[in-house]
């Protein structure tokens, strides 16, 4: 099946602030077509993936979350407890534990 861009939604675009740049782009438009429901890609899909479209700071929060368990995990294998990697991030014991509580590397009764 062809897809096409309606003149409406092709504006629609256009007109959108861009703030991921061609990612963002790429990623709307990746979406469009997948989801395309007939051969022409109207303005209401447009707007639909649009919303749909992370902005940039949830991405970076997001990244910088994973970096940190990606971290902890990494400290803790390295020490094996939770005071060594407290130790190496220069934080308190407890405050080790609520990070790896935070990202469910850690029961909560732990």
């Amino acid at each position: 099946m062809t897809v096409e861009i309606g003149k409406p939604a092709m504006e629609r675009l256009k007109e959108h602030p861009w703030h991921g740049n061609l990612a963002e782009l790429e990623e709307v438009l990746e979406r469009l077509v997948v989801f395309a429901r007939s051969g022409e890609i109207c303005e209401a899909q447009v707007e639909e993936a649009l919303a749909e479209v992370e902005q940039p700071l949830e991405r970076i929060a997001k990244q910088r979350a994973r970096s940190e368990r990606e971290q902890l995990l990494a400290l803790y294998r390295k020490h094996g407890t939770f005071s060594g990697v407290a130790r190496e991030l220069g934080i308190t014991r407890n405050a080790a534990k609520y990070r790896f509580r935070k990202y469910d590397l850690l029961p909560a009764n732990r």
